[in-house]
């Protein structure tokens, strides 16, 4: 690197010549709370959101002074045409701003507005601390006070024999005459009367010279996936040895500490870094070595943001599958900016989330946007329009299906019926007997019949003369009477329930077999409404969209083979006018044992907002307060039941709850952990060939995938070994009964299911 020195002053020198030519812009603007006091030491990101400009790399952060104000300059080689500026609210909620440039001024003026939360500001005490040649040093800049407030005090107590040092100095130095601990306290107090002390230890070693016959040294070189240092030349004294190796690796990342040879360090973007190695060896020698490294902008530019999105009611669901990388990368964040209508401001959900949704109250249009970024660095970003249709008032349906009568073993009269609002009236009914037969037109009570035994997923969509639809399922039990062993008799469905709003809680334990010994091994419930049927689940939550009387069906098949169906009738009221809240939230797991709750598809009323919500993570720990996203670690792995609450400014409430799997990886080195998700089967219902998208977090992933029926009986399965990123699989089905299934994918630390038609 250093043969060089000629041909690198000339690139700096080309360098630093291009740079004059660059586009400067100012951004500016005050940050205030609602009551109109100046924020300070707030901080202010400032990002490149030009799409016609991606080679642009801005990333500035700044802070607010004590008169809430902030000034930045962004420069770029090319014209800024928009900016994104970004502050998070008192809820932790991320605030983003376009900032439109123009050919008029190069300056802009961002200013923000945010919430506070009574009895939350204070001051706060703190200091860092660096060693000097005449000592410590220590400062105390980030200490703060709360906006309208300045410190007008500040007390250091530096842990030996010497007297507190009063005043107001903010970055004193001091001399300790020995080595030592040292607790080291700062006083603040400020000019309101609010006080504050931070204290932390501080280690003065031994002054003496170490040996100085001990050398850091290393060399670097290019790699796949960054920069990668070997220090094997750095050399230590006959009799000792190197004990530790701390890098500084020049960029914004922590230093790597330990006693690593040649670690391989991965910058986030191209520039000149100056590369630090200290080395310690057992008899106390220390020598550190230092060289500027210049690193390329190899970051792949073909990777690309893409999401689709289809709506029912108010709910909107976007999938994100499609986004894709290069060969040899894969996708690591998934960013959504929504819009909050209620609040006008734009929210976010970040992670990895590959398909999410919201819930839209208002009609009108609605700009989603996705960033993703890559394992290597590329980064992408597409934005979309949703339109959210205004639903006609009078479009109210209470559609109601059943099997009428059993005309044979293998033979159903089926009936339907459905309210409609006045002037409207029904002119379609399309059947569909879950065999992969079909009836349009508008039959009441059509007769069908199997031709195969099975358990059928029959639904029925109804179209009225002003465009309201309603799709409804029920099951339909056909049996082979002719068995030479007919299944065991006795058993019995039952269940119990109770309502609370427009939720609905189902208990079904007092369902049981023929003896003692016969267990339960399937369970199917039909809600009465357009939801497809639930499997699996002893005592499940359902929420109903709107009031209404609907018609509950259980179904449960033992392991003697006995089956037996419960029906009742479940009446949800209307709420209260005005008092509407739906309580949802999403739980990805982040690292082996935590995980990261989403409460964003939450929402209230118009007008209404959300004020108040409670977690129960389901290990005997609550979260109370108005937490939107929280993370949580949980202490062991297993399962376990999550519930939200969520009350609203109006005094509405809401629940809901989910099953949410902590998974075992004690042992594993993360990197190792192999995680896999079902993506998308195409199609669904299915005849003979069905496409099975199915993701993998890393490289030669094995996995077992397999094909299960509702009464969890296994039906095929095989193995493979997935590439890293989205893989593509054939799955044969040409020889399943009709009827519904699971594919379930499984490898050594996480497993998915997906439920699908065979027709």
């Amino acid at each position: 690197m250093k043969k060089h020195v000629l041909l690198i002053s000339f690139i700096l020198c080309s360098f630093l010549s291009a740079r004059a030519f660059t586009f400067s812009v100012v951004v500016k603007g005050y940050i205030r709370d609602s009551s109109g006091y100046a924020v300070a030491n707030k901080a202010v990101r400032i990002f490149n959101n030009d799409s016609t400009n991606t080679a642009c790399q801005v990333s500035h952060t700044v802070y607010t002074n004590p008169n809430g104000y902030y000034i930045d300059t962004v420069s770029c080689t090319n014209p800024i045409g928009k900016l994104l500026v970004v502050v998070e609210d008192c809820k932790g909620q991320r605030i983003l701003r376009d900032a439109i440039t123009t050919s008029v001024s190069n300056t802009i003026e961002v200013n923000f507005k945010l919430c506070t939360v009574p009895g939350t500001v204070s001051c706060k005490a703190y200091f860092r601390d660096t060693l000097t040649p005449n000592g410590v040093k220590f400062m105390s800049q980030w200490s703060f006070a709360p906006a309208g407030d300045s410190i007008i005090g500040r007390t250091w107590y530096f842990g030996d024999t010497t007297r507190p040092l009063t005043g107001n100095r903010v970055d004193p130095t001091h001399y300790y005459s020995k080595p030592g601990i040292y607790s080291v306290c700062l006083a603040i107090r400020t000019k309101n009367g609010c006080e504050n002390k931070y204290c932390t230890t501080i280690t003065i070693k031994d002054n003496s010279a170490p040996p100085a016959t001990c050398k850091a040294y290393f060399t670097d070189s290019t790699v796949s996936n960054g920069i990668r240092f070997n220090s094997k030349h750095a050399y230590e004294p006959v009799g000792d040895s190197i004990i530790s190796r701390t890098w500084y690796f020049g960029d914004s990342s922590q230093p790597l500490t330990g006693n690593r040879v040649d670690p391989t360090h991965y910058y986030s973007k191209p520039g000149i870094y100056n590369v630090c190695l200290a080395i310690r060896t057992k008899n106390g020698c220390e020598n550190k070595y230092c060289t500027t490294i210049t690193v390329k902008d190899s970051r792949p530019v073909n990777c690309k943001a893409y999401f689709t999105y289809s709506f029912k009611d108010s709910v909107v669901y976007f999938n994100s599958a499609g986004s894709s990388a290069p060969d040899g990368d894969s996708i690591i964040s998934r960013t959504w900016y929504y819009t909050d209508v209620v609040q006008n401001n734009q929210l976010v959900l970040q992670g990895n989330v590959i398909d999410t949704f919201i819930r839209y109250a208002i009609p009108g249009n609605y700009t989603v946007y996705l960033v993703i970024r890559t394992r290597k660095g590329c980064e992408s970003k597409t934005a979309v329009t949703v339109v959210i249709p205004a639903r006609p008032a009078e479009c109210t349906l209470q559609p109601r299906v059943v099997i009428h009568e059993r005309v044979g073993a293998r033979k159903f009269r089926f009936s339907s019926s459905m309210s409609t609002a006045a002037g409207d009236s029904i002119i379609s009914r399309k059947w569909k007997f879950g065999d992969g037969t079909a009836m349009d037109g508008n039959e009441i009570s059509p007769l069908k019949e199997y031709r195969d035994t099975g358990v059928y997923a029959v639904c029925v969509l109804f179209k009225t003369k002003k465009g309201c639809e309603k799709e409804v399922f029920i099951v339909a039990v056909v049996k082979d009477s002719t068995l030479a062993n007919p299944p065991a008799t006795g058993c019995k469905a039952v269940f119990t329930f109770s309502t609370q709003d427009r939720a609905a809680k189902f208990n079904s334990s007092g369902s049981v077999g023929t003896t003692q010994q016969d267990s339960i091994i399937s369970r199917t419930w039909l809600f009465g409404d357009s939801t497809q049927p639930v499997t699996g689940s002893v005592d499940p939550l359902h929420v109903y969209a709107k009031a209404g009387t609907y018609t509950v069906y259980l179904y449960i098949k033992t392991k003697s083979g006995c089956e037996s169906k419960y029906a009742a009738t479940v009446t949800i009221a209307p709420l209260t006018t005005g008092c509407q809240a739906s309580a949802q939230f999403t739980a990805t797991r982040v690292s082996p044992k935590k995980v990261q709750f989403n409460s964003l598809p939450s929402s209230s009323a118009a007008g209404d907002s959300i004020v108040q919500r409670k977690w129960k993570f389901g290990d005997g720990t609550v979260l109370e307060g108005n937490a939107v996203s929280p993370v949580k670690e949980y202490p062991f792995l297993g399962i376990y039941n999550a519930c939200l609450t969520i009350k609203t400014a109006r005094g509405c409430a809401a629940e809901t709850c989910k099953q949410v799997t902590v998974q075992d990886t004690t042992g594993l080195n993360e990197s190792a952990i192999n995680f896999v998700k079902i993506i998308a089967i195409n199609p669904n219902p299915v005849v003979t060939r069905m496409l099975v998208t199915i993701w993998s977090r890393n490289a030669n992933t094995e996995v077992e995938i397999g094909i299960i029926d509702i009464y969890g009986a296994p039906k095929m399965s095989i193995k493979k070994v997935l590439s890293q990123g989205n893989n593509i699989i054939e799955i044969p089905v040409a020889n399943l009964y009709r009827g519904p299934y699971f594919l379930r994918v499984s490898s050594r630390g996480s497993k998915d299911s997906k439920m699908f038609y065979k027709l």
